[in-house]
Order: C-alpha cells, then sequence, then structure tokens
C-alpha cells in the first residue's frame, strides 16, 4: 500500500425549496478530497485540483490548496466544494485531485467520475498515445479528451506492467512502468465507450 494516497467522493443532496410544495427541488453535487499519509513522519503538501467536461474535454476548473501538513499516520481532509460545473452539468464533469510535494512533482492522484457510467457520453479519443519509453522500462500515455479505465495489453506474456486500468484525463501524461518489454512489443489498448 502506497504511503501517501488522495481520495475523492462525489456527494448528492436534494431538498425541497419550500416546505409545502415537491415541485422545487434543488440538488447540489459536491465533492470531498482527502489525503492520508500512512507514513511515520509529517509531509507538506499541495493539492491540486482540476475539473473537465467529459462531452467537451475543455478544462472547466483549476485551484491549488497550498501548505497542506499531511499528519504522520492519518487522514487530512483537504476541502469540500460544489463540482466545478454549469448547474446541471454536473453529471458530465471529472474532477480529478492530485498531492503534489512542495517542489511541484506529483506523488499521488484521484480521478472521480460521475455515475453511473451508462448516462456518460465518453468522446473517443483521436490522439491516444501509448509509447514505450525508448529504455523500454516504461510506457507513456496521454489523450486529448477523459478516458475512463484505459487498459494497456500486449500478447507476449512476458510483458508485465506495474500499474493498468488508468484514468487518463486531458493535458496529463501518465507513465506505467513495464518489465520484459522491447522496441519490437506491440501494445494494444481497450477502455470504456471503446466499443461504442
Amino acid at each position: 500500500m502506497a504511503g501517501l494516497s488522495i481520495g475523492m467522493k462525489r456527494r448528492e443532496t436534494t431538498h425541497r425549496e419550500g416546505k409545502h410544495s415537491r415541485v422545487d427541488i434543488v440538488k447540489k453535487v459536491t465533492v470531498e478530497i482527502w489525503a492520508s499519509n500512512l507514513t511515520l513522519d509529517l509531509f507538506k503538501a499541495d493539492c491540486l485540483i482540476a475539473a473537465w467536461d467529459v462531452e467537451t474535454g475543455k478544462q472547466v476548473y483549476s485551484r491549488r490548496v497550498a501548505d497542506l501538513d499531511l499528519l504522520a499516520n492519518q487522514s487530512t481532509e483537504i476541502i469540500s466544494l460544489p463540482v466545478p460545473a454549469t448547474p446541471g452539468n454536473e453529471n458530465r464533469t471529472v474532477v480529478a485531485a492530485y498531492l503534489c510535494q512542495e517542489s511541484g512533482a506529483p506523488v499521488a492522484r484521484h480521478v472521480n467520475w460521475p455515475e453511473p457510467f451508462k448516462h456518460l457520453h465518453l468522446q473517443k479519443p483521436s490522439q491516444l498515445r501509448v509509447e514505450l519509453d525508448v529504455d523500454g522500462e516504461a510506457v507513456q500515455i496521454s489523450a486529448e479528451v477523459s478516458v475512463k479505465g484505459l487498459a494497456v495489453d500486449c500478447t507476449d506474456e512476458s510483458v508485465r506492467f506495474d500499474d493498468n486500468l488508468v484514468d487518463i484525463v486531458p493535458g496529463e501524461s501518465m507513465r506505467i512502468g513495464v518489465r520484459g518489454a522491447s522496441k519490437e512489443t506491440v501494445l494494444t489498448t481497450q477502455y470504456l465507450g471503446m466499443m461504442t
């Protein structure tokens, strides 16, 4: 288990505007973000929060929560905020949170998707990039739209990936460690919504 991690929960609440009517229902969708430090040392960090529209791929929100003290062996609540979207479009906004060192290097990430997935209009990436590094020790992945559950595969059973089924957001390049790959290794991908 990772010593440092970040988590997120999407919470939807509804309430009636008037106490005598069931017509004016107000829906509020928030995300709660927290970090866990399972090490025995204090960790100073920043949290970068960003959001994208699933259908357009455009970034709709970006915010940095700076100077967090993650105490040893416990979880720390970072922030609770409304899902950054125009009212009524909360169900098509992907929110990502990154736990970063003071230098800016990310140490943990979490991508939160609206559910259920069957109601999402996922876009097919036209610029999905999955490339093996020159040294053959990692795969670099990026796309111009948000991609849910990207799985990298290979017909060679001796090739092993450190991680798989990752969520990709625009503007981010993910690195997945790999062992047993060579320049001749052919990589294939699958992701949610690929066949529709």
